[in-house]
């Protein structure tokens, strides 16, 4: 096997590939291995996850960003883009920068990944409107 010159371009180019080749579940679990790797590596990340997503203890989860996770669920229902592109969406959508356009969709797919019941999150716009 010869090697290829490593190099920015080319780790993006085989993510895409990759990312091309996979059925939701098994993007759905690499997003999920993925987010168990980054909390085992950075504390500060998973304490700005987990206090975004859970708030305190005491209190219930407030979706800071319902706005944008309706957004993301209507895409993903839409099948109309891989939800590796999603960030991309958001940032254009909703005019954010790259990094919030990422923390947004690691937190989505954090909730929804992690959900005991995922179908509450298909009512989501629905409680939105009341």
């Amino acid at each position: 096997m010869c090697k290829v010159e490593y190099t920015t371009e080319k780790c993006r180019k085989l993510a895409d590939a990759v990312v091309e080749n996979m059925d939701l579940k098994d993007m759905i679990q690499a997003l999920y291995e993925h987010q168990i790797h980054c909390f085992e590596q950075d504390e500060d990340t998973f304490q700005e996850l987990w206090h975004n997503y859970y708030g305190n203890e005491d209190t219930e989860m407030t979706d800071k960003y319902l706005e944008h996770f309706v957004y993301l669920d209507k895409l993903r229902e839409s099948g109309r883009i891989n939800m590796a592109g999603a960030p991309r969406e958001l940032r254009e959508h909703f005019d954010v920068d790259k990094a919030e356009a990422v923390k947004i969709f690691e937190l989505w797919t954090a909730q929804f990944s992690a959900a005991k019941n995922p179908e509450q999150y298909t009512q989501r716009e629905e409680d939105q409107n009341e």
